[in-house]
Formats: structure tokens, sequence, C-alpha cells
């Protein structure tokens, strides 16, 4: 359920935030990656740590496991950086643009 007067509970709401808040798009960016586990992020030392204490203690297939569902995370967190910048550019959110323009 959406509440009317909500903004940032649809994907949708994203769309060209780089040019409305770009601070705010780039540690949305930041964050993504640290979820995905990329380094040098906090997440990557995370997930290192933790496959690397699944494989000593044996459990390679459980490492596996989540290197993959890692890489399924990592697609699925990036999937949205087109909302963030939106086809038409930045003069499609400028209310000073000429129409058809």
């Amino acid at each position: 359920m959406r509440r009317r007067d909500a903004v940032g509970d649809e994907l949708k709401d994203f769309s060209g935030l780089a040019f409305r808040r770009p601070f705010a798009a780039f540690a949305m960016m930041f964050f993504m990656l640290s979820l995905g586990g990329i380094p040098p992020t906090a997440g990557f030392m995370g997930k290192f740590w933790l496959f690397s204490a699944a494989i000593d203690s044996g459990y390679v297939w459980l490492a596996v496991i989540g290197v993959l569902n890692s890489a399924i995370s990592i697609y699925l967190l990036l999937a949205d950086r087109g909302l963030h910048v939106p086809a038409q550019g930045i003069d499609g959110l400028r209310s000073d643009a000429e129409p058809g323009a």
C-alpha cells in the first residue's frame, strides 16, 4: 500500500535523483555497492570474512552459494541505475524548459 503524500515508496520516485539531489544519489549508489559487497566497502570485508570462515570450516558449498547470491544481489541492486538519470536528460526536469524541446 502506498500513501499519497509519501515520496520514495516506489522505484519510479527516484527518477532523476542524480539531477535533483546529486549527493543523495551518490550516497545511495555507494550504499548499494556496499550491500553488494564491492571492494573496498565494509560489505565486501564482511562477506570476505564470512565466506573465508565457511571455507575454513569445510563448508565450501555454502560459500559458493553465498557468492552466487551476492552476484545476483549486485545485479538487482544496480538494476535501477537508469531511474536516477532519466532518458530525456536534465531538460526534462527543469521547469523552465521549453515545451517540445
